[in-house]
């Protein structure tokens, strides 16, 4: 006769902690994105409320079909090109403004939105940030050569952004409100609680990869990412670079101060020009 096995409260209690242990970790993966990204569903406008010229752009690969607008600036002023890789909220309709300040500049901007975000299909996830970028990069290198092509990307956007230009290699970058990480960012909000993030967003590892010249624009009024945490960004990365502090909330510098950010940005481009980093043309930003 077998005998009975007895009865472990132990082995209860573990098996108990282990499940509970996977549910919460299953918890915490299918509420990345929600802990993360902010996605607005429905575009609010496009650029023709700002009288903007535009196209409809849409690259699909892999499973991603990536959603976006090629906005135009005048002949008479063109000088090059821009990519907006956007932060973590909305989608590209709430980067209009953004549209607007680059195309007074002289520059075409391709503002597009992340997989999950309004008419962008695909997960929404890190790599698919990453992913999408490279996409729309490749696209407007080769639909509009004219003139230097710049990536920009703010807050989470300034991570995908040196992502990119890793491996890419853009003529400049453009990051406005940049951190280390995102786990650093968080940490002031949310505490212990930012150990729950599975998302990097790695923007000082991957300004190691970085061989462009880089333009950081950081506004010391920013609450959501102090000036501090774009500082440590500015005084890590070992390449060509320039900082302009600036003001505003963030998201709302190249509005709010708009004429001080165009004549900081318009001194670093035709630095370069001048030492042949980047071939900038005549048209003087915000003329």
């Amino acid at each position: 006769m077998k005998k009975k096995k007895k009865f472990s409260w132990i082995r209860v209690l573990s098996v108990t902690a282990v499940l509970f242990l996977v549910l919460v970790m299953g918890a915490v993966f299918w509420i990345q994105p929600k802990m993360v990204f902010n996605p607005a569903p429905k575009l609010i406008a496009t650029p023709a409320v700002y009288e903007l010229d535009f196209e409809e752009v849409r690259v699909e690969e892999r499973g991603l079909s990536v959603a976006g607008w090629l906005v135009r600036t005048s002949e008479e002023v063109r000088r090059g090109s821009v990519l907006c890789c956007m932060s973590s909220a909305g989608n590209r309709s709430y980067e209009l403004d953004t549209a607007m300040f680059f195309t007074k500049a002289g520059f075409d901007v391709l503002l597009f939105d992340y997989p999950g975000f309004a008419d962008s299909t695909g997960r929404l996830s890190e790599k698919h940030c990453y992913e999408a970028a490279r996409m729309m990069f490749d696209y407007l290198r080769a639909e509009d050569g004219f003139g230097p092509l710049l990536v920009y990307g703010r807050a989470r956007g300034a991570a995908v952004a040196a992502h990119l230009a890793g491996e890419r290699s853009p003529d400049a970058l453009v990051l406005e409100a940049a951190y280390a990480s995102l786990p650093e960012q968080a940490a002031e909000q949310m505490g212990r609680m930012r150990h729950l993030i599975l998302w990097d967003f790695q923007t000082l590892e991957f300004l190691k990869r970085v061989h462009v010249p880089v333009f950081f624009a950081h506004s010391r009024a920013d609450r959501e990412v102090p000036i501090a945490l774009g500082r440590r960004v500015f005084e890590a990365f070992d390449g060509e670079k320039e900082f302009f502090e600036t003001g505003g909330l963030h998201g709302d510098t190249l509005t709010v101060c708009a004429p001080a950010y165009e004549e900081a940005l318009n001194g670093f481009l035709e630095g370069l020009g001048s030492r042949g980093s980047v071939g900038v043309g005549d048209a003087g930003v915000g003329e």
